[in-house]
């Protein structure tokens, strides 16, 4: 699946192993996770999960810097599908793309200040080709990291957003309003 990054969530952790290698000198392979969040009362970034999950970008052969993770915004990554790990939705970025691939999907995080609050999320506020990767909630306040097809649409409290499939990278996969 070919995925393209128009936005993050707010909360990044990574973690890192012992390669397998038999080297006298011992690497390590990091692997970058990204989900999203919301800050709490005492102004810390916390999870407070709906749908619990998160993408995974592994460390090597994607071209990730973790200090810049917004030098890859607009770049398209082959990824695994997303499934269940440990009773979280995943996915991973397995290797960079050209930028000039079309992508199947893109990940996009909404918030209520883009779409507006979605009140009911169990009901109808997404089309059925669009995937919930993971979602924050904390009494108004909202942030939902989706993977979307061309022309995918959600319905937040401001009206009904597609995303709009574009041939100019820097353009394509933005959410336009259609009401």
């Amino acid at each position: 699946m070919l995925v393209r990054v128009k936005s993050f969530g707010s909360i990044w952790w990574s973690r890192r192993k012992k390669s397998s290698s038999r080297d006298a000198a011992v690497e390590y392979l990091w692997a970058f996770y990204n989900a999203t969040g919301l800050l709490s009362s005492r102004n810390n970034l916390r999870h407070f999960s709906k749908i619990r999950g998160h993408l995974r970008i592994n460390g090597k052969g994607v071209g990730f810097n973790p200090h810049h993770p917004t030098k890859v915004l607009n770049c398209v990554f082959e990824c695994t599908p997303l499934h269940v790990w440990n009773g979280k939705n995943a996915f991973t970025a397995v290797r960079r793309r050209s930028y000039l691939e079309r992508p199947h999907r893109y990940l996009v995080v909404v918030n209520e200040v883009d779409i507006g609050f979605v009140d009911d999320l169990k009901g109808e506020w997404h089309s059925s080709d669009v995937k919930i990767v993971t979602l924050s909630q904390r009494e108004t306040r909202q942030q939902i990291m989706l993977l979307m097809p061309p022309f995918g649409w959600v319905r937040g409290s401001q009206g009904v957003f597609t995303l709009q499939p574009s041939s100019v990278p820097e353009h394509d996969g933005k959410l336009h309003s259609v009401e």
